[in-house]
């Protein structure tokens, strides 16, 4: 069966074909980063009037100090909003949104329709559910999420497909808890991956620990099971999340590399999959609590 989606209302399978317009006041320290379904923009907008329309889920963070706005929503009548600090406001698809208002710094995060899909089913065993706009989901967990995105936004190299992907699922499933009424998973909690599954998976990372790529969609068709599904069984079978076993697994690669061969620390790196030599240095250094180059010396 084929549900319907409007700005309102997510179904399953369902396309959108709203285009983008956004017309603002200038913009400064702007900059995007786009991973698969999930786009984060961080930038301080002048005072003025701005539009907005994107046919994606919208998180806006607001960063600046309190201030007033002027909103209009899908139209609608204008109504006066004080935004403060880490206020979240939520769009789904198609909304528009006209403002007012003075200079604001603003994080925005727009989510393909598809993982608010997923998650939908997954969470609440439903085929639809209705959406509607935001103004502050008053949630610090959201903020906290966005505000790592921000932070991956602003990582130079390659970005972590695992942990993008982990904490896109995660806010959708923040948001839907939110029009459910933050009831509980209405479906069967898991356990944790069948052992077959868990060996699958695993022999699974351990051979593509290179590929800086690996995504959390491929971990779960190797499952067989849905993103969400796959990270909740994989925490329970493994006692973490599929980043972290991840992260680990290439530290623990890397580790191998140092002690048995005299490659360079750049292409022990980026061979266990890490996309560049700060990243690789950032993450050895969290697990082992030094540096690759410090422990390869402490070998001698």
């Amino acid at each position: 069966m084929q549900s319907k989606i409007n700005s309102h209302r997510i179904g399953i399978d369902t396309p959108l074909n709203w285009s983008p317009i956004r017309t603002t006041p200038p913009l400064s320290e702007h900059k995007v980063k786009q991973w698969g379904s999930t786009r984060v923009e961080t930038y301080t907008q002048g005072a003025g009037e701005s539009f907005l329309r994107v046919p994606e889920f919208r998180l806006t963070l607001v960063r600046s100090p309190s201030l007033d706005a002027e909103l209009r929503i899908n139209g609608a009548a204008a109504q006066i909003v004080q935004l403060e600090r880490n206020t979240v406001l939520f769009f789904p698809p198609g909304m528009s949104c006209r403002a007012v208002a003075g200079s604001v710094q603003l994080t925005n995060v727009f989510h393909d329709y598809r993982i608010y899909e997923y998650a939908v089913r997954d969470l609440a065993n439903i085929s639809s559910i209705k959406f509607d706009w935001i103004r502050d989901l008053a949630d610090p967990q959201v903020v906290q999420l966005i505000n790592m995105l921000a932070l991956e936004a602003k990582e130079q190299g390659v970005a972590d497909p695992l942990l993008v992907e982990s904490l896109s699922n995660a806010l959708a499933v923040h948001v839907i808890r939110h029009f459910l009424g933050r009831v509980t998973d209405e479906t069967p909690h898991p356990g944790g991956l069948e052992r077959m599954k868990l060996r699958r998976v695993r022999d699974y990372i351990d051979a593509h620990l290179g590929d800086k790529s690996l995504s959390l969609e491929e971990l779960a068709a190797v499952s067989s099971l849905s993103t969400y599904q796959f990270g909740r069984s994989f925490r329970r079978a493994t006692g973490t999340t599929p980043h972290q076993f991840v992260l680990r697994s290439r530290v623990d690669r890397a580790q191998h590399l140092l002690r048995t061969t005299d490659r360079p620390l750049w292409e022990i790196g980026s061979s266990v999959g890490f996309g560049d030599q700060s990243h690789f240095a950032t993450r050895f250094r969290q697990f082992t609590g030094v540096t690759p180059r410090q422990f390869r010396q402490s070998l001698c």
